[in-house]
């Protein structure tokens, strides 16, 4: 079940491309004002400072009622907690649909507070659980939130509670995979593989018209999908996990196949950087470019040329002038890059409502022209024109 009206999204997705299209010069004021009458129905979005606020006002309003409900039911100690807790959220969800339906939040701060509050209630129940079934392995604990992680997300569309789901899933498999000699000496390919895997599952849904309800949870995931991907063969990450799971004695020692990590701390880069300029994705080429700065910083750790204030300043020289001449060049477009704003990335939803909002203007023009009726010629004139 979606909690948030669709309806809400594509009107707000509406008016801005209305909006858009005026500044364009593309619609008239009268046709623009016609747009805003025919999507009124708009969520409460308030600006990101009521937001903090009402995030935080949610969050200890839910820390209030829920130890004032647990110390009621503390009577059993073993059952007390986990029983109030969930009362406690279940009761909390029922509120939290209701309130947003009746008061059409979206993403308003109190509601994604609320929702992280009600998944974090779920906690001394799953630890119950778990000491109940002798679970000793913190990805059984993870494997039970699992599937309210994946509900959360198809119901809220919530970008944090995606990007939880995701770690959590990475977190279960690999896991699972060290328990092996082999799953561990592969981990890093394995889980740079699933990251590059999942990345292009999610980009391919994120292009069809029934995303759109998890759009901002997409564009929260893609990224730091490709950038799971890079750490995961990132030569200093895969030094130090080494070291981690084998127990072995900081500074962390050699890895075997270093050249291999070495040639993937810089490729990926690269391979990413051309990703983000085929798929012409602000988003990807900026992942490139973090992704090209921590290899540096990766390099620089092991094998240091200069010192740091030197590299410091001659780093920034060049980003700066690169970026300048970039500004200069792409002042008029080339090979679809510009300087200007990109549009919406979702090119069949924009097809739908930019139909809708023709439809919109051409009975708008219709009223404004109307033929006949006049005195002095035509159908139904008379003497006055």
């Amino acid at each position: 079940m979606k909690v948030y009206q669709e309806s809400w999204l594509i009107n707000c997705y509406a008016l801005g491309l209305a909006k858009k299209l005026q500044k364009e010069g593309t619609l008239t004021t009268a046709q623009a004002e016609a747009v805003q009458k025919l999507h009124a129905n708009l969520p409460y979005s308030p600006n990101i400072f009521i937001k903090a606020l009402l995030f935080i006002f949610g969050i200890i309003g839910f820390g209030f009622g829920g130890s004032f409900f647990t110390l009621i039911l503390m009577g059993d100690a073993n059952w007390g907690l986990p029983i109030g807790a969930l009362l406690y959220g279940g009761g909390t969800l029922f509120g939290l649909v209701h309130i947003i339906r009746q008061r059409k939040l979206y993403f308003s701060g109190i509601d994604n507070a609320l929702l992280y509050c009600i998944l974090g209630s779920l906690g001394p129940v799953f630890m119950k659980v778990s000491e109940i079934n002798n679970f000793k392995e913190p990805w059984q604990f993870g494997l039970l939130y699992l599937p309210f992680l994946l509900m959360a997300v198809y119901s809220f569309g919530e970008p944090l509670v995606a990007l939880g789901l995701f770690f959590d899933f990475l977190f279960i498999f690999s896991s699972l995979l060290i328990k092996h000699p082999l799953g561990k000496a592969f981990l890093p390919f394995i889980l740079s593989g699933i990251s590059i895997a999942l990345f292009f599952l999610l980009h391919r849904f994120s292009k069809r018209r029934a995303a759109f309800y998890w759009q901002t949870a997409l564009e929260w995931t893609l990224p730091v999908a490709l950038l799971c991907a890079y750490l995961s063969v990132n030569y200093m990450v895969v030094r130090y996990a080494n070291a981690s799971l084998n127990d072995l004695p900081m500074p962390a020692p050699e890895i075997q196949f270093s050249w291999l990590f070495w040639t993937l701390t810089f490729l990926i880069p690269l391979l990413q950087l051309g990703l983000g300029i085929r798929l012409r994705d602000r988003s990807i080429i900026v992942v490139a470019l973090i992704s090209a700065l921590y290899s540096i910083v990766t390099y620089r750790h092991y094998h240091s040329l200069l010192p740091l204030e030197w590299g410091l300043l001659l780093g920034g020289l060049i980003l700066a002038s690169l970026a300048y001449a970039l500004l200069r060049y792409l002042k008029t477009p080339k090979f679809g890059f510009s300087i200007t704003p990109e549009s919406s990335k979702n090119n069949l939803l924009q097809t739908v409502v930019l139909s809708h909002l023709t439809k919109t203007t051409q009975s708008t023009a219709s009223q404004e022209v109307k033929m006949g009726g006049g005195d002095f010629g035509g159908g139904g004139a008379g003497e006055q024109y």
